[in-house]
């Protein structure tokens, strides 16, 4: 493995930490941080977006495009009601409306870029596809009220369900049935129907969940599973978004909406397999981010294949059956984290790197929802006071990665190339999203707490609906 000197990593290494004097300094910090996103904004005719210089695509996505950025200006202008951010969100979500199909496109890119399989269902689905875009303006719109932004909405979703595929099962875009395909895809259809007040909708929604328990994997060692294809072969990628912990989620979510006892089983067995295959660690547990059989198991520790992520399984669970096993589960996922030593140390799933996606930010959000979830207990305290450490790391990193800069975070991606460091703007990957973090660790901090949740996040947005 390669060392990159200036940021250096190796299991067992501390991150960066650096405590706040006030909390005001988070507020700040998020200031900071679009900041550094104007340098990185494009103006058109359509309205604005985000680019690296020379990757101006457009792309209208929550993973890394401008659905995501727009949840952290949605944040920052919830809690500061300076005029510039509701300009600047409304901007965004003009740009959307007119370009939602670029988020497609942009995901078949990055696909093709990094040598992953090619799967048309990217151009439909959740984080990178139309459904993103459509996401994204539902929840402006419940801020903004616009009309535009539900007409656009209603474009997007007929776009999506005018390119369903069908078989005996049900309907399908794309090649599996994981949070980055099908099933994200049904989740938004959920919303969007809700949304929209269209049954037509809600049905098709019902017919693709339909499929994706007709699709399940009964495993020997217990439960079902769902499987990614997303490098082009049976990927055994068990977690939130390329696993089973996803598909078991969206399913959650399909109950919620249907009231149909066969997703809720199949939820139910997704939850037991995890737990088959799950490896102790300590007073805890973790899910390998690969379950194949005597390879010696890496445990990613944020939200896309660690239990940032996977928990949002158990708790739709709690949320559907009122089974507290299911919030044991989600503590269990807590102690393995902490017996791998994070926020604090690094590992070989947890790398030189803070964001959403797979790193400090995402554990920070899953310490945050516990917090929530278990106000008032002794391990809701303690979650707090972890919390306080992934924050303390947040702030740490970026001044002393950057010579004090405030609002940017150079990270490593990719868990292989961890020598390979730069800031990314994006809400999965880059500032947008940890500063969001950030600005929820503020409102938690104040006990004033109201949340913005996307539908692939089924925590409570506030104490009092936990």
């Amino acid at each position: 493995m390669k060392i990159n000197q200036k940021y250096p990593f190796s299991i067992g290494s501390l991150h960066n930490r650096k405590k706040v004097e006030n909390i005001e300094e988070y507020i700040e910090i998020a200031k900071k941080a679009h900041d550094y996103l104007e340098t990185l904004r494009v103006d058109d005719e359509d309205g604005i977006y985000w680019a690296h210089p020379g990757k101006e695509d457009g792309n209208g996505a929550i993973y890394t495009g401008s659905a995501g950025v727009i949840y952290f200006y949605m944040e920052l202008y919830n809690l500061t009601k300076e005029e510039k951010y509701l300009e600047i969100i409304n901007k965004a979500a003009d740009y959307i409306g007119a370009n939602w199909r670029k988020a497609g496109e942009a995901g078949i890119a990055m696909l093709r870029e990094n040598g992953i399989f090619d799967d048309i269902g990217v151009i439909y689905n959740y984080y990178s596809g139309a459904a993103s875009t459509g996401e994204g303006l539902i929840t402006v719109y419940g801020l903004t009220k616009r009309q535009k932004d539900k007409d656009a909405v209603r474009k997007i979703t007929d776009f999506i369900l005018a390119n369903a595929k069908e078989d005996k099962d049900g309907l399908y875009w794309g090649v599996d049935c994981t949070m980055f395909h099908d099933a994200g895809t049904m989740i938004y259809l959920y919303h969007a129907a809700d949304f929209l007040q269209d049954s037509k909708v809600k049905e098709a929604a019902d017919r693709a969940a339909d499929r994706i328990v007709a699709n399940a994997i009964a495993d020997p060692r217990g439960g079902y599973a769902w499987h990614s294809t997303l490098h082009g072969d049976v990927d055994r990628i068990p977690n939130f978004e390329g696993g089973t912990a996803g598909t078991g989620y969206a399913l959650t979510v399909a109950y919620r909406y249907s009231k149909k006892e066969t997703y809720k089983q199949a939820a139910v067995e997704a939850a037991k397999h995890l737990k088959a295959i799950a490896v102790k660690q300590g007073d805890g547990f973790l899910i390998p981010w690969h379950d194949i059989p005597g390879e010696e198991p890496i445990f990613y520790l944020a939200n896309c294949h660690g239990p940032a992520g996977t928990s949002k399984l158990f708790y739709g669970l709690y949320q559907i059956t009122g089974e507290e096993q299911y919030l044991n589960d989600i503590k269990g996922l807590f102690y393995g984290m902490r017996h791998l030593g994070a926020p604090e140390k690094m590992s070989a799933g947890y790398w030189n790197t803070v964001c959403v996606c797979c790193g400090t930010a995402g554990i920070l959000q899953f310490l945050l929802n516990c917090g929530i979830v278990f106000d008032g207990t002794d391990f809701g305290r303690e979650a707090s006071d972890v919390a306080e450490i992934a924050a303390e790391i947040l702030v740490g990193e970026q001044e002393k990665k950057t010579g004090g800069r405030i609002g940017v975070w150079p990270i490593a991606y990719e868990r292989v190339k961890p020598e390979n460091v730069a800031p990314d703007f994006g809400y999965a990957t880059g500032s947008a999203g940890i500063a969001a973090a950030l600005l929820q660790m503020y409102q938690f901090k104040k006990k004033d707490i109201h949340f913005i949740r996307y539908i692939d996040d089924p925590y409570p947005t506030n104490l009092h609906l936990k």
